[in-house]
């Protein structure tokens, strides 16, 4: 996650609109989602961001 966190820092520090895609979803690191102006998880990535068991349908 380094590369990523440095890119959105960046890119938000001038300006651009950052958008991360969480795949593979893991844990994101503390204070990364405060550079993110969108974020585009799928479904099942969602829910594991969020803590949440994966959906077995």
């Amino acid at each position: 996650f380094d590369t990523v966190a440095r890119a959105l820092e960046l890119g938000h520090k001038h300006g651009v609109m950052t958008i991360c895609n969480p795949a593979p979803a893991k844990n994101i690191p503390p204070g990364l989602l405060k550079h993110v102006d969108l974020l585009t998880p799928n479904e099942t990535e969602a829910r594991i961001l969020l803590g949440l068991p994966p959906d077995d349908e």
